[in-house]
């Protein structure tokens, strides 16, 4: 299922770059100057973490991999349960194909 994540109905020109979907945000108006070391390093860290947090990941005593979210779902759910290759392939899904960043890899 593909989902358009749209900008947030707000009239505040900060948050012009920012879209909300389903408890995920990206906000495309952060920048820093050439100079900024520190809100550069910042910055690469932030963009640069792991998909998954990998302490809150858990292995259940039927062998499916229980992964406990920072945030509630509006439900009160408070973990998800998956069997190992489904956990596998939305793992993957996370990874970028080859060439898509603009760089291109040639094997020899």
């Amino acid at each position: 299922m593909i989902r358009t994540i749209r900008p947030l109905d707000r009239a505040d020109p900060a948050l012009e770059r920012v879209a909300k979907v389903n408890g995920f945000s990206l906000h495309a108006g952060v920048s820093c100057e050439g100079h900024q070391k520190d809100k550069r390093e910042r910055l690469c860290r932030y963009i640069a973490r792991p998909a998954v947090a990998v302490p809150r990941l858990s292995l259940s005593s039927t062998g499916k991999i229980i992964y406990t979210l920072k945030t509630p779902y509006r439900d009160g759910t408070t973990q998800v349960a998956f069997e190992p290759v489904d956990f596998i392939v939305r793992l993957a899904a996370l990874v970028p194909k080859l060439g898509v960043s603009g760089s291109s890899a040639s094997s020899t």
